[in-house]
């Protein structure tokens, strides 16, 4: 025979019960673990663009000064030296043309800074910062041969001291372009998030779990108990009785089925009782009757 679930969910009240409970877990555990992980982000977020400025403020200070100074080969030197003891980044150094002029990615010198964006916004960003000059000081998220990068600009400005170089016509003479691998704080934030989620998972079951037992032995097994001891008075078996456990409501009401039975009992032993007195009262009189006659 097929069993209708949904008929089965109405006749049963532990699934009732523990469904729309498991409803409700579920629902509160998804909104925690997703305010969770939005909030990992965020400070995950945060945290990249404190720490690209402070980078990039390094980067520009060391360099700058040498290319206000002509210094071309303590920019080069500077450049690998930060490539050797900083591995997962890359600076790079373009013209107002966007040409690449200096970097620590060895094929990068002499072509187009687009070349090694893999971000549509990125090099639209670059290509404002060169015609406004504006530090925005915006992130952008790229992602080169499967590692997470977060890349940031910023302007060289023509300033006073240049101008003997390049004249003062220009604005500005180029840019720079700081590129940092988040690869590890995005593991570390993606197991932070699966441990969430396994934490909530496996706390949802066990307490859907604990709550289906408890329904099981303190309201199904005594709602069982009082059925059975309701159809045994309905065949007319009256010796049996329920223990009464606890004080709670069901507790109350297997005290009363219990009362109820013994006085149904009681009552069916004085009818009984009545009974035999008439049939014996009835037995004396025929006897009379028959004595009599």
């Amino acid at each position: 025979m097929k069993i209708n679930p949904i008929i089965l969910f109405r006749e049963r009240l532990w699934m009732q019960v523990v469904g729309i409970l498991t409803l409700i877990l579920v629902a509160a555990f998804g909104a925690a673990i997703g305010f969770n992980i939005r909030s990992q982000d965020a400070s995950l977020h945060e945290q990249s663009r404190l720490s690209s400025h402070m980078l990039t403020a390094a980067i520009e200070g060391a360099v700058f000064d040498a290319l206000g100074a002509g210094r071309n080969q303590d920019v080069v030197q500077q450049l690998r030296q930060l490539k050797e003891k900083v591995p997962s980044l890359d600076a790079s150094i373009f013209d107002f043309n966007r040409g690449i002029t200096f970097s620590t990615i060895p094929e990068a010198a002499g072509k187009e800074l687009d070349a090694f964006l893999t971000s549509p916004a990125a090099a639209a960003a670059a290509h404002r910062m060169l015609t406004d000059g504006k530090d925005a000081g915006e992130l952008f998220d790229e992602e080169i041969r499967g590692v997470a990068h977060i890349s940031i600009f910023k302007p060289i400005l023509n300033e006073a001291g240049c101008h003997h170089c390049h004249g003062s016509s220009r604005k500005v003479l180029g840019g720079l372009h700081v590129r940092t691998s988040v690869e590890t704080a995005v593991q570390i934030a993606r197991s932070s998030r699966n441990q969430s989620i396994l934490i909530g998972t496996v706390g949802s079951l066990a307490l859907i779990l604990a709550i289906y037992f408890l329904f099981q032995r303190l309201v199904n097994r005594p709602m069982q108990g009082l059925l059975e001891l309701a159809g045994r008075m309905r065949g007319g078996d009256l010796s049996h009785s329920l223990k009464v456990r606890g004080r709670t409501e069901i507790s109350h009401m297997t005290a009363r089925m219990n009362l109820v039975n013994q006085n149904l009992r009681e009552m069916i032993g004085e009818i009984a009782a009545a009974s035999n007195h008439l049939s014996s009262s009835a037995t004396e009189q025929a006897s009379a009757l028959e004595e009599t006659s």
